[in-house]
């Protein structure tokens, strides 16, 4: 797995949930569950979400789940606050005139 990758454990019948980090060599424990059925969430920036649902976790079992991260979809916004003058096209008012005489 990924370091600093959250993950979240959450029983699937009363909704709680507990997270934590994995740590730099992307490892995770969860210690004291309580036995019932869970879903795994693994989350970190620039991944897919992987989500388990179904982990059964029995009384005083340890159990070793890998989650398989796959590359996500990177996203970039650009924020340009700067204004570009106008140029005026409605009238000549700025233009010069060339004298073909002089080439002035």
């Amino acid at each position: 797995m990924i370091a600093t990758a959250k993950v979240t454990l959450t029983d699937e019948a009363t909704k709680a949930s507990r997270s934590t980090l994995t740590n730099e060599s992307g490892e995770y424990v969860f210690n004291s569950l309580d036995p019932a059925n869970y879903l795994l969430m693994v989350e970190t920036p620039g991944f897919k979400r992987f989500e388990k649902k179904g982990v059964i976790i029995a009384t005083q079992q340890f159990l070793t789940l890998d989650a398989h991260m796959e590359i996500g979809q990177v996203t970039e916004s650009i924020l340009v606050t700067e204004e570009v003058p106008l140029i005026e096209s409605a009238n000549a008012s700025t233009g010069q005139v060339i004298d073909p005489k002089n080439g002035s």
